[in-house]
């Protein structure tokens, strides 16, 4: 790691779909998978992590979740390699606790939804 690294993430209070505050710590520890060769370095890697994302007001149960994401990401692959039929996919603007409800309600009918910000600095200026 660069001596000029501050370990700052995505602060988890911030106003953002909880998937990306997921996705923050998911993209860390899976790093930690794929480089980290040795098992005791990983640890140490992944303690590292979860240190640097509870200053960043990560609670315990996001690393409980990702880890859970992270293990069946691997059952998933091998299942998509047998299942070759593709989902639905939406993009809806992002709106605090709507827009989770409506991923959750389109999930049930096997359609996937990425979220985008509806207010952006582009639009904001004139």
């Amino acid at each position: 790691m660069k001596p000029t690294h501050t370990d700052h993430y995505l602060n988890f209070l911030s106003h953002h779909p909880i998937e990306h505050k997921l996705s923050v710590a998911r993209t860390l520890l899976e790093r930690s998978q794929c480089v980290v060769t040795e098992i005791e370095d990983r640890k140490q890697e992944d303690s590292h992590v979860e240190e640097a994302l509870r200053v960043c007001g990560y609670p315990k149960w996001n690393f409980n979740k990702v880890r859970g994401q992270i293990e069946s990401k691997r059952d998933k692959k091998t299942r998509k390699q047998r299942d070759s039929s593709r989902r639905t996919m939406v993009v809806i603007p992002y709106m605090e606790n709507v827009s989770e409800a409506v991923a959750r309600i389109m999930r049930k009918h096997n359609v996937s939804v990425a979220m985008k910000p509806y207010k952006t600095l582009k639009s904001a200026g004139g």
